[in-house]
């Protein structure tokens, strides 16, 4: 074996020691809500006061492939990510309430900013973090949010509307410096710039409801998976087959 090869060898394992355990290491997360009950070990699941105002009947359960939150709560999977990844699954309202919202907040460190509130009288919490919102049934914003103040909305679109009672497929890849926002298949928001951050966690939450007597919200979850970023999986594979192929090169030669 001369030089050449020899050190094509080397990167090569060093490939393998180095990125594909990080590979495996960032695909990190997936549940399919299939086992019919909340699975702890996975989620960090929170309710919202159950027993008195202004929130009502705050619940999360499961059941037959969806992981339903009701009134303001929220459920963080147990794992700090580190960019870039993905996270892919699908959510749907199923309370034919067309003003319920559903919330997917990056970068947070799970606490809540309660001061707040430009729809009720009362504290309205959301999570700190880079808040990816998707409102009634045809709008998706991005917010900025600190643990106290107003929110700093940085992006709003409008989108078709989206059917009560049915899931629609997403995915928001964090890249570190901006996040992309996919609804359906169509890219809304891309590489949208922003670093703010206040933690490593994701969180899925949906919004509260002030009354017993009100129908309440809620915001069913289905399968849900955390990647890597594409872009990583193509750089890392393009570099290994480009050593292969020199190397393969110089067994011929």
């Amino acid at each position: 074996m001369n030089k050449s090869a020899h050190l094509t060898r080397i990167a090569l394992i060093a490939i393998a020691i180095f990125t594909l355990p990080s590979l495996a290491k960032a695909q990190n997360f997936y549940d399919d809500f299939q086992n019919n009950s909340t699975t702890q070990s996975k989620w960090s699941l929170t309710l919202l006061n159950t027993n008195n105002s202004p929130y009502y009947n705050s619940e999360i359960t499961e059941s037959n492939g969806v992981l339903s939150l009701k009134n303001g709560a929220y459920a963080s999977p147990n794992v700090s990510l580190t960019t870039p990844y993905t996270i892919l699954g699908s959510f749907g309202n199923y309370t034919n309430n067309a003003g319920s919202s559903f919330f997917l907040t990056l970068r947070s460190d799970i606490s809540l900013n309660t001061s707040w509130n430009p729809y009720y009288p009362t504290n309205y919490p959301v999570l700190t973090g880079l808040m990816v919102r998707f409102g009634s049934t045809n709008h998706i914003a991005i917010e900025q949010v600190s643990a106290s103040g107003a929110l700093n909305q940085i992006a709003s679109i409008d989108t078709p509307i989206r059917p009560l009672n049915q899931l629609t497929s997403f995915s928001v890849t964090d890249n570190g410096g901006s996040i992309s926002v996919t609804l359906d298949g169509h890219q809304y928001i891309t590489d949208l710039s922003t670093s703010f951050s206040t933690g490593n966690k994701a969180v899925f939450s949906t919004d509260a409801t002030y009354s017993p007597q009100s129908q309440g919200t809620q915001i069913s979850l289905g399968p849900v998976s955390i990647v890597p970023e594409p872009s990583t999986f193509s750089f890392m594979t393009m570099t290994a087959l480009g050593l292969l192929s020199q190397r393969r090169r110089m067994r011929i030669e």
